[in-house]
């Protein structure tokens, strides 16, 4: 957990996003919901990760199962950034 005071921008000086690079690391259940950027004061989240605009769905991959994850910037007590697992599915390995 990254823990921020006052305001927070994602974006680049150039006004692109910056990019969101997960690494899971362990087998994460369906509803899992992570808080990773947490704002201790009212300000608000600025900006989004580049390609990645408020309820769009990530994936990672871990363990042989790909996790689709479902970004939101007004996660935890409204001012924070979080991830939830939306859905689990086994990747085929050709």
């Amino acid at each position: 957990v990254l823990d921020v005071t006052g305001l927070v921008s994602l974006n680049s000086d150039a006004g692109a996003g910056s990019e969101l690079q997960i690494d899971l690391g362990f087998a994460a259940a369906l509803g899992d919901s992570f808080v990773f950027i947490q704002n201790d004061g009212v300000d608000l989240i600025a900006g989004a990760f580049e390609n990645l605009a408020q309820g769009e769905i990530t994936s990672e991959e871990f363990a042989g199962n790909r996790y689709s994850l479902e970004i939101d910037y007004a996660a935890g007590d409204g001012n924070d950034v979080g991830l939830t697992v939306v859905d689990i599915e086994a990747v085929t390995i050709l």
